[in-house]
């Protein structure tokens, strides 16, 4: 966590180098794209819609991993600002001020804030101290503003501060096919168990079949792998 003209951020280059971000499996439309709407030099703001525990922050992380990773995405920043921050500048107007000075004054970068559909649903006040906010992040054609909330989170913003989603482009997650489900699973089991634990293909196919037939467990993936957690902790 870094702080840049006293704001509160992470640096998901450093975290990229550092190994901690996560390589997103599939999503080849959705990375496609992300990276299309940001490339633009307009309407270049991106919501992410989708259920808790679709994977839209990975889905972002990885993304992030991926434009790293490459030459010509050298100099361009990417900074995810906790949510948090949004209660934060609703009770202090003194801190609203600090973040408008410096988000007014950001770098070419990419900013990130997931969960903000929480941080802001059915608070008419915090919508709009975050359209102040932001205001100058979304005009801004060095910077862009990607943000991830839940389906009733967009609902409640479309309702009742359509203006402020009128800079940004909608990419609505779906659920990924079974197949990737479990590739996910795969990817994420050496990390589940502290022995080398091996578990067949079909029986990983097994769980992602439970949750697609009883989707009261929960969203996929983030339900497959605590049902994988589960079953190695018993096993």
């Amino acid at each position: 966590m870094n702080e840049a003209k006293r704001i509160t951020y992470y640096d998901l280059r450093f975290e990229a180098a550092e190994g901690r971000l996560k390589a997103i499996i599939g999503r080849s439309e959705e990375l496609e794209r992300l990276t299309r709407v940001t490339s633009r030099r307009i309407n270049n703001n991106c919501i992410i819609v989708g259920a808790s525990g679709i994977g839209k922050t990975a889905l972002v992380h990885g993304w992030a991993k991926q434009l790293i990773a490459e030459a010509h995405h050298g100099s361009r920043a990417f900074l995810q600002l906790a949510a948090e921050h949004i209660h934060d500048v609703g009770e202090a107007e003194e801190l609203l001020s600090r973040y408008q000075e410096a988000l007014a004054t950001l770098p070419e970068c990419i900013v990130f804030i997931d969960n903000f559909g929480a941080a802001v649903h059915s608070s008419n006040f915090r919508a709009q101290q975050m359209t102040r906010l932001y205001s100058s992040v979304v005009k801004n054609p060095e910077t862009r503003l990607v943000l991830t909330m839940q389906p009733q989170e967009f609902s409640w913003l479309s309702q009742e501060h359509p203006a402020f989603l009128q800079p940004f482009e909608i990419l609505q997650l779906k659920q990924q096919p079974a197949s990737e489900q479990v590739q996910i699973l795969a990817a994420i089991l050496p990390t589940l168990s502290r022995t080398s634990v091996t578990v067949p293909a079909q029986v990983l196919k097994v769980i992602i079949d439970s949750i697609e037939r009883f989707p009261t467990l929960g969203q996929l993936p983030r339900a497959g792998i605590s049902l994988l957690d589960e079953c190695l902790a018993q096993s």
